[in-house]
């Protein structure tokens, strides 16, 4: 860690081409082109990183009693629709994450008791298979007799990526347009999951899906390598576009909430807002957003009022760094944020606010 530059305002500057930050914050940064300062990438707000992107997300908020017809989330062409009755909603009470992942719940969730009812939602923009790697995550909770699957679709009806789950708890993974693989009895009763799914496709005939599932008490990890996967389908050719997703639920009483489609690990299992528990500040209810310039060799923070504790965590809590803070930038090198696990979490405090922000590097 180092203190950079001075605090004039000039972070840094080469002829006519320079980025500029007032000590008031009151303008934004004039970005330079890299190969007048090779040395030094353009300054961007780290949670924007355009690496870890949410396609579309649902969090049955704002919805009466049922699906049909509406619609939440960013991502999508229009609302739910449906060719039968439609799937419920209860638009007061939203299913709980399992305490070691790292999202918040909120808005309403599916809770449908009637047979053979499902719905479908059209994505802003197809999801080409043919190549790339997609990521799904979604709460889950059934009775006895529930049965449910979500999976990708198109208007020829052709379903290439999804997960479903039968009454005895078989979980079965569809990669392509083969049969699922499945493993019985591996969804409990009465407890609610977060389903994890990844759909990989290298070009070639290799189009594979795999499904992990966690319960309290089971740990995610702050890395995918880490990750002992349930169901890993055998490697099957697609190359079809897929334009909406589909739920439906077959028989019994399912309750699905919190969906999330993403392009990586870190974009469908961790949230932005997301305050970890080993923060004192947990309960807090007004947190500040700190801004951090991504450089090639670290990040500079920009510190909006000195004299505060900068402290750097990461993703299970392990404290890398704490220090004092007396200028208006915070270099942060990387050989700092290649230590421990997983992102690495920011906070900054002063006596009357508290900063934070996450880093992916």
């Amino acid at each position: 860690f180092s203190r950079v530059r001075d605090s004039s305002g000039s972070i840094w500057s080469m002829g006519n081409k320079e980025a500029k930050y007032n000590k008031d914050m009151s303008s934004t940064i004039n970005f330079f082109k890299p190969e007048v300062y090779p040395n030094y990438a353009p300054p961007f707000l780290i949670e924007a990183d355009l690496q870890n992107v949410v396609y579309v997300n649902e969090a049955f908020d704002f919805m009466a009693s049922g699906l049909t017809n509406a619609g939440s989330g960013v991502g999508w062409a229009d609302s739910w629709t449906s060719s039968d009755a439609g799937i419920g909603i209860d638009e007061n009470t939203s299913l709980a994450y399992p305490q070691d992942i790292e999202l918040n719940s909120r808005g309403g969730h599916i809770i449908e008791i009637q047979n053979n009812v499902s719905n479908e939602r059209l994505f802003e923009a197809p999801l080409s298979l043919a190549s790339g790697t997609f990521y799904l995550s979604f709460l889950a909770k059934k009775t006895s007799n529930g049965f449910f699957e979500i999976e990708t679709n198109n208007v020829s009806n052709y379903s290439r990526f999804g997960v479903g789950v039968a009454a005895n708890g078989t979980v079965s993974a569809k990669s392509g347009s083969g049969e699922k693989e499945s493993v019985s009895g591996l969804f409990q009763n009465d407890s609610t999951y977060f389903v994890l799914v990844k759909f990989s496709n290298d070009g070639g005939s290799a189009a594979v899906t795999r499904v992990k599932l966690y319960k309290n008490g089971d740990q995610l990890p702050a890395e995918e390598t880490e990750i002992d996967w349930d169901i890993e389908s055998d490697p099957l050719s697609t190359g079809v576009d897929q334009d909406r997703l589909v739920i439906s639920i077959n028989v019994g009483k399912v309750e699905l909430d919190e969906i999330l489609l993403g392009n990586s690990f870190i974009s469908v299992t961790y949230d932005k807002d997301y305050i970890p528990t080993y923060l004192p500040e947990k309960d807090k209810p007004v947190v500040n957003q700190l801004i951090v310039q991504g450089l090639i060799d670290g990040v500079n923070v920009l510190i909006p009022i000195t004299g505060g504790r900068l402290t750097l965590y990461d993703s299970i809590g392990k404290q890398l760094y704490s220090s004092m803070v007396f200028e208006n930038l915070f270099f942060i090198s990387d050989s700092f944020l290649k230590n421990g696990n997983g992102f690495k979490f920011i906070q900054y405090k002063t006596k009357k606010d508290y900063y934070t922000a996450k880093i992916f590097r």
